[in-house]
């Protein structure tokens, strides 16, 4: 790839994940309060909150495609945290956008969460309806997006998650971690989702920065339930869960979330598994 490339939150999971492909192109990662292991990879501590930080930086690597992730991911900390959670959506992606050049592309991660579970199976002209902040805040940081970037690719992402890689906040990687250990996991056999394995969404991700069908994007397998994806990713890595893996009921809203993942499927020719 010989475009100059930048990647926000590169410290992250997705982030530090497409940082390493990307190692060799010259792409330039930042993150916040890096950690030293990361600031020895060559991940810059940038905050994005920082305007004048940014502008320089924006300056110096004029990025032609801008990966941003950078964002506040947990959504009951964002709950928690009305005011930093709008900086980290809001200010930090208009910050991004306002220093782009205008003929840059920007790829950005989205959520299911800006649907509320009451159509059956969203597609991407379907009307956002969040119900929790975090799913608020990401339909409000898209449409800035698309006003302010004609260049973008927006990728609504379902469940992330590995084979139990300890840098994930899923779930279904803590329960691989667990279960491997020999520690019993409760996971919910009622609450319905769509899935995206890591290497599946880093194979979007490197297309995605030499395709001009620019837009929005549903991405994720066929849904299932939390227990039922754990036990799958069981037996894929050889994880014994015979009397660990209990099966629990919550009450989360929505209980059931699917997409509509056709117009994906036809652009990017992905499989999701």
């Amino acid at each position: 790839m010989s475009k100059k490339i930048l990647i926000t939150g590169a410290s992250g999971f997705i982030g530090g994940r497409l940082f390493k492909e990307l190692k060799g192109t010259g792409a330039v990662g930042i993150g916040y309060k890096v950690s030293e292991k990361d600031r020895a990879a060559g991940i810059l501590d940038i905050d994005l909150r920082d305007e004048k930080a940014l502008k320089e930086l924006f300056e110096r690597v004029s990025p032609e495609v801008i990966y941003h992730f950078a964002a506040l991911v947990v959504p009951k900390i964002n709950e928690e945290n009305p005011d930093l959670a709008r900086q980290m959506h809001l200010d930090v992606t208009r910050n991004v956008l306002s220093n782009m050049n205008k003929d840059a592309h920007i790829i950005f991660l989205s959520t299911d969460k800006v649907f509320d579970g009451s159509e059956a199976c969203p597609d991407e002209a379907s009307m956002p309806r969040p119900t929790s902040l975090y799913g608020r805040l990401k339909a409000e940081a898209e449409e800035m997006v698309r006003k302010m970037a004609p260049r973008h690719h927006i990728f609504r992402l379902p469940i992330v998650h590995s084979s139990g890689d300890p840098a994930s906040t899923s779930f279904v990687d803590r329960s691989l971690i667990a279960l491997k250990s020999g520690q019993s996991v409760s996971a919910f056999s009622n609450v319905k989702r769509c899935y995206i394995k890591l290497d599946e969404l880093m194979d979007i991700l490197m297309k995605s920065a030499d395709s001009e069908d620019y837009g929005t994007y549903h991405t994720g397998c066929d849904m299932d339930t939390y227990s039922n994806r754990i036990e799958k990713m069981c037996r894929k890595c050889g994880i014994s869960y015979g009397g660990l893996l209990q099966k629990g009921e919550g009450s989360v809203v929505p209980l059931v979330q699917d997409l509509n993942r056709k117009k994906i499927a036809k652009a990017f020719g992905v499989r999701f598994t």
